[in-house]
């Protein structure tokens, strides 16, 4: 191997650790427990008519699918009481692209709500070890609320000693890393979902579609759930996974390598965020064109801020009343249904820049992703 191409392989593995959680990423053992297509019935408690759910985020940085998919499809479903709350005032930033405001702090939520959540959602956040947010998870564990850790959400549920002796997942590249550092946990790559007790663990990104749709059908039932799931384009929410299909391949590596040395700075990708934009079609489209190492997405729209169909606060990245629109990597067609276009984006990317590269994407969502036509 010529010094040139083992370069090229130590940046590709360097600039995959932006978007890959930091482990080794070895794969494939046993199941430590068999999933479950449900989880247990979710009851309001301290008086309320419907359940109340805090979905949780870090102002720094908290990934952009685990944090929107789970507040829009909850709120789709109107079964619940949905609030995003952050750790602390001003902007979310969200990883790897855009930006919403939340609903309120975790000392504006304790004021309003001094008994607490039903159900807690924890995604993927910048410090899984936030003394604050630990113990404020922990008090809510402690108050007998349903802890929900979406893809490496579970890392901030094991700092919180929420998984000793349970059986979990996570997403896939991180599983490794937690064997080795959180050893009394039954970890299992097999699940898209997985319930212990009152503590529910999602594999990658994109598992916090089903698992949304399992808390769904926990508070309202099983008919209100598969109601939701077809107005979001999904047939079935599954906990059944093949964790063993996500592997890193050499040519993942040369494409992350091939654009990072050749597409910097990422090419920008314009996706309007007008008011009653589908947050959900939204957020998957735009985690997916900022993960490929050509490209990244831009929130552009005619004002500074705008609010989603669900009712989440975006800001724009760019103020333009007419966004350009880019050749290949378009938003969403109005009218699809929200899912779909997350395997329309995937082969907007096998088109506009090869098929390793629509698979590196894919692997980063953990998204069964079946395939996309060759590059044009």
């Amino acid at each position: 191997m010529t010094l040139v191409r083992l370069l090229i392989l130590m940046l590709a593995w360097h600039c995959l650790a932006a978007c890959l959680p930091l482990s080794s990423g070895a794969m494939a053992m046993p199941p430590a427990a068999e999933p479950r297509d449900a989880i247990a019935p979710v009851l309001p408690r301290a008086g309320r008519a419907r359940p109340l759910v805090a979905v949780l985020a870090q102002n720094r940085h908290t990934e952009l699918a685990d944090l929107l998919v789970p507040v829009a499809v909850l709120r789709e479903a109107d079964a619940a009481d949905v609030a995003i709350v952050a750790t602390g005032p001003g902007r979310i930033m969200l990883v790897p692209a855009m930006q919403v405001e939340a609903d309120m702090t975790l000392a504006g939520f304790d004021a309003a709500h001094p008994e607490g959540p039903d159900v807690v959602v924890v995604p993927a956040v910048h410090d899984p070890a936030d003394a604050t947010l630990l113990a404020w998870i922990r008090r809510q564990a402690a108050r007998g609320a349903r802890i929900m850790g979406i893809c490496d959400g579970a890392q901030v549920l094991a700092h919180a000693g929420l998984l000793d002796g349970r059986a979990a997942t996570i997403h896939w590249y991180s599983l490794n890393d937690m064997r080795k550092s959180f050893k009394t946990t039954r970890w299992t790559a097999h699940a898209r979902y997985l319930e212990d007790g009152n503590v529910v663990t999602t594999s990658g990104v994109t598992a916090a579609v089903p698992a949304s749709l399992a808390l769904v059908e926990a508070i309202a039932g099983p008919a209100h759930a598969a109601a939701t799931a077809r107005r979001i384009g999904l047939s079935t929410w599954t906990a059944r996974h093949d964790g063993s299909a996500f592997r890193l391949a050499p040519r993942h590596l040369l494409a992350a390598a091939r654009g990072w040395l050749t597409a910097w700075p990422a090419e920008a990708v314009p996706l309007p965020v007008g008011d009653g934009v589908d947050e959900i079609a939204l957020a998957l489209t735009a985690d997916a064109y900022s993960r490929s190492y050509r490209s990244r997405a831009v929130a552009v729209g005619p004002a500074a801020h705008a609010t989603g169909r669900r009712g989440i606060r975006i800001v724009a990245d760019r103020v333009e009343p007419q966004p350009r629109t880019h050749a290949i990597l378009r938003p969403p067609a109005q009218g699809i249904a929200p899912l779909p276009a997350l395997d329309a984006a995937l082969a907007n990317l096998a088109a506009a820049y090869g098929r390793a590269t629509a698979e590196l994407v894919a692997l980063q969502l953990e998204h069964p992703w079946p395939g996309a036509p060759e590059r044009r």
